[in-house]
């Protein structure tokens, strides 16, 4: 098939409108990253400290810290148990462990979080404190008893204001007809002890923050400019309406309710077009050279919503406003390319070599040059492994970040058939064009020794198509679900 530059440009043209160009394309300098950062981490909180990122999120009856010196480490690092069900059964802090929070205060670290007394007692939620023994984030630890006052507490975060320190969270009253979740804060004497009474500053009183719960739950505390925010996620967790709200502090009295004046809607919300549903739970933390405010939240592929294991963490920059009010943006889709923090030195390069592609869903597979030809636009497939030079690919880096990958038979490059931007466009092999985004395809690692190969000009992810697992299954490029690990759309990089 001959290219047509003119009709390229034609179809480009008409899919604008459609599909999403990366905003990163091709030659564009520096490394960059694809959200998420962590498949199945809802709840996430990052802490950068030390030259490190810390991630910790919900995991059910254990507290982990994930440590890497670059957001795109996260995925694959191993992460430290630092706290378990069984150590803190004796309190009454045995199972579901929610939203942990790493917190330096002072010269110890702190992890606030929320667990039953026995298993599925979701009434019996309270709250509970780490300490750390010195001065590593990686503890050991010692847990405290943070409240329990005989009401559904949740989401524990802290607030330093003014040389006083207060606990925020997320309350149900007792006996509300609605169960319905309030902001609420009160002051402490120190990290472990509250020390008075709470008062509440926000509750869920409008349409946008009752849908499918009357939910204000996760705050967390963004100071900027010499303002304080807290920002808290609103609606029930499963609804794909699930985003964030703001409240501002408006005096000096952060115990008086009437000084906090909430959003009139979310401040970050769904984004149908980027497939963005649910963005919420988040926190924040500083870039490495402390010159930025990046967001981390959870969100979910599925337009129905979930609050289940399909929750990803994504990242993004905060920008802010000449009043300094911070500006969230619209969620990113999974197939943006953005700008890594500042000072974040990325990963190593993926070493250069010769490699078998296995798709993660499939693992007898490998990727194909179907018929072994050795003729341009020959189509790539998946077939039964067979260690033919047409299922060994060369590696190579290329420019922005991204790799050249070519057939070992014929020496052709990987790359979408006639730069086709739409969803589903076909897969083929093709003379290499140094700096093409069509033929250059970035090399995200996922976390179970897997890779996501995304094409540097769309930022779609390498498929295969229907994911199905016939005797020989056509592979085309398709937005990254991110909905967890083996799928069609990751691939181990076995060297051969």
């Amino acid at each position: 098939m001959l290219r047509v530059r003119m009709v390229l440009a034609v179809v480009v043209m008409l899919m604008g409108s459609v599909f999403a160009v990366s905003p990163a394309g091709a030659g564009v300098p520096g490394e960059t990253f694809r959200n998420p950062i962590k498949l199945g981490a809802a709840d996430p909180q990052i802490v950068y400290s030390g030259g490190y990122y810390y991630l910790t999120y919900t995991q059910g009856d254990i507290i982990t810290l994930t440590r890497a010196a670059s957001i795109k480490g996260l995925a694959s690092a191993t992460p430290t148990k630092v706290w378990d069900g069984s150590s803190g059964a004796a309190m009454g802090a045995c199972c579901d462990i929610w939203a942990p929070e790493l917190h330096r205060i002072g010269d110890r670290w702190y992890i606030y979080y929320t667990a039953d007394a026995s298993p599925g007692d979701f009434g019996s939620h309270n709250m509970y404190v780490l300490q750390s023994a010195g001065t590593d984030p990686l503890g050991p630890y010692t847990n405290h008893q943070l409240t329990s006052d005989g009401a559904f507490s949740i989401d524990g975060t802290v607030l330093q204001q003014n040389g006083s320190l207060y606990l925020v969270w997320s309350r149900i009253p007792p006996g509300d007809p609605h169960a319905e979740q309030d902001i609420v804060i009160a002051p402490m004497s120190d990290p472990l002890t509250v020390s008075g009474s709470f008062v509440t500053l926000s509750r869920p009183t409008n349409l946008w923050e009752q849908s499918r719960g009357w939910v204000n739950e996760g705050p967390t505390v963004l100071q900027h400019g010499g303002k304080t925010y807290i920002v808290f996620s609103a609606s029930g967790c499963a609804s794909p309406d699930y985003g964030l709200a703001m409240l501002t502090l408006t005096g000096s009295n952060v115990m008086d309710p009437a000084q906090w004046t909430k959003s009139s809607s979310k401040v970050f919300a769904r984004a149908d077009a980027n497939w963005v549903y649910g963005p919420g739970h988040n926190s924040f933390f500083t870039s490495p050279d402390g010159t930025e405010v990046w967001n981390v939240y959870h969100a979910v592929g599925d337009s129905a919503g979930s609050c289940g294991g399909d929750r990803s963490a994504r990242v993004q920059r905060v920008n802010f406003a000449a009043d300094g009010t911070p500006d969230f943006g619209v969620p990113a889709a999974t197939w943006q390319s953005l700008a890594l923090p500042s000072g974040d030195p990325g990963l190593p390069a993926v070493p250069a070599g010769t490699y078998r592609l296995t798709p993660q869903h499939d693992t007898g597979k490998a990727l194909d040059v179907g018929g072994c030809v050795t003729t341009n636009n020959a189509t790539v497939d998946t077939y039964k492994y067979w260690g033919g030079d047409c299922q060994k690919w060369n590696i190579t880096p290329a420019t922005g970040g991204a790799y050249k990958i070519t057939a070992v038979n014929s020496g052709l490059a990987l790359e979408v058939l006639a730069c086709n931007p739409g969803r589903a466009s076909q897969v083929d092999i093709y003379p290499y064009r140094p700096g093409d985004g069509c033929q250059q395809w970035y090399l995200d690692p996922v976390g179970d020794g897997s890779y996501r190969i995304s094409q540097q000009s769309t930022g779609q992810a390498l498929d295969v198509a229907g994911c199905t697992k016939n005797d020989v299954n056509a592979v085309d490029i398709w937005p990254y679900w991110a909905t967890g690990y083996g799928t069609c759309q990751q691939w181990r990089l076995d060297p051969v």
